[in-house]
């Protein structure tokens, strides 16, 4: 999903981990978030399942709160790379459609 989102840092504590430590701008990580007002059930580094690109503190626009740059989805629709990481459907995509010199007209991953 394009397009950089603010959050609402009133309201909700987002935290974005890459490997258990905070991601830096610009990396992908995983989205957890402690909500300010559930009082009557609160949620506390709530594990969302959503992998997100951190964008920068102080959005462009003027607003002081901080921003998610990008969206790549659940963490359960990543593929485990041979080094240990992962890779996105957004990935593994380009390596297929991107050389129109050799256009792909179908493929199939298997996992």
């Amino acid at each position: 999903m394009p397009g950089r989102r603010h959050v609402s840092d009133d309201v909700v504590i987002l935290e974005v981990l890459a490997n258990g430590r905070p991601a830096q701008i610009g990396e992908r990580g995983e989205v957890v978030a402690t909500a300010l007002h559930s009082f009557n059930m609160p949620f506390i580094r709530y594990r969302l399942g959503d992998i997100v690109t951190r964008g920068k503190t102080a959005c462009n626009c003027g607003r002081s709160c901080s921003t998610i740059e990008s969206v790549q989805g659940r963490m359960n629709d990543f593929f485990p790379t041979a080094d240990g990481g992962t890779a996105s459907e957004y990935d593994v995509i380009p390596v297929f459609t991107d050389d129109p010199a050799n256009p792909v007209e179908a493929f199939q991953v298997t996992q």
